[in-house]
């Protein structure tokens, strides 16, 4: 594990995807950044006096931070990229670099930190593959929602919290890195070489993402109990989607805990001319 005092001072760059898939990919993704920008005008409309110097001050550092004391890890099984004639470059996190948007995402809420996510991707990529920024905008984005949302609840409680949103945020945002890598890299004919490159890529990007999302929500978590009146929710006040109506509750509580009560010797189905004991988990004749 070392630490690297400043990156690169070179702009970033990207390749355009190889292939029709990436490039539909591609187009959902901004079109769904562009839905999640276009409903968070109200933020924007906030941003005057103090929230838009404060905007414009963390839009200005943050690809500052993001090339500032990177933390990488020792990674002497990475694959170089496919079909690049280039030395691999070990993925690695700014310690500093997402302190902008996390703030943004407290105080200013999910378009600015949207903004400033996708700033923060394009300069601390490694991979050079645009699904990288839109995924770290996407999960600003999340962020900002779960530290914003004012629903009631225990689980909406939880989600407030810096700790339990941030580590949220890396479970639901890793699955699309992976997708985003393997269509951003594929190539006809080259599944397996790009599978094998992605596979060793993420084995070092899943715990760098861990352990910025628990260092993130370990600091914020004691920002919030040492100045509580700095939070953006101060009282829940509505209920959220998943409660509001008796069958919503039933869809939200009930299947996630469904395979609790399935046991491997229960059966419920007639099998030939025997059928399967509740109790025994044993099949017994007529």
């Amino acid at each position: 594990m070392n630490i690297l005092l400043w990156g690169s001072l070179s702009l970033p760059y990207f390749e355009w995807p190889a292939h029709w898939g990436a490039v539909l990919l591609l187009g959902l993704y901004i079109a769904l950044l562009l839905i999640v920008l276009a409903r968070s005008w109200r933020d924007f409309a906030a941003l005057r006096g103090r929230r838009l110097l404060l905007f414009v001050f963390l839009l200005v550092f943050t690809p500052l931070l993001n090339r500032l004391l990177t933390l990488r890890l020792p990674a002497p099984d990475l694959l170089p990229p496919p079909f690049l004639p280039a030395e691999p470059l070990v993925p690695g996190f700014p310690l500093l670099g997402l302190l902008p948007v996390v703030l943004a995402a407290i105080w200013l809420g999910v378009g600015p930190a949207t903004i400033l996510g996708l700033v923060a991707g394009l300069f601390r990529s490694t991979t050079h593959i645009l699904f990288e920024p839109l995924n770290l905008a996407l999960g600003a984005a999340l962020l900002a929602f779960f530290l914003r949302q004012d629903f009631y609840g225990g689980f909406a409680h939880l989600l407030r919290q810096p700790l339990g949103a941030a580590l949220l945020v890396v479970l639901l945002v890793q699955p699309l890195s992976l997708v985003g890598w393997l269509v951003g890299e594929y190539r006809p004919g080259q599944g397996l070489v790009v599978l094998d490159y992605v596979l060793t890529l993420m084995a070092i990007s899943i715990p760098l993402a861990f352990i910025e999302a628990l260092a993130y929500g370990l600091l914020f978590q004691a920002f919030y109990l040492l100045f509580p009146t700095l939070r953006p929710v101060q009282v829940a006040r509505r209920f959220p989607p998943y409660a509001r109506t008796l069958n919503r509750r039933f869809l939200f509580v009930y299947p996630p805990i469904y395979p609790l009560f399935l046991r491997p010797g229960l059966c419920s189905c007639l099998v030939g001319d025997e059928y399967c004991h509740p109790s025994g988990g044993r099949c017994h004749g007529p």
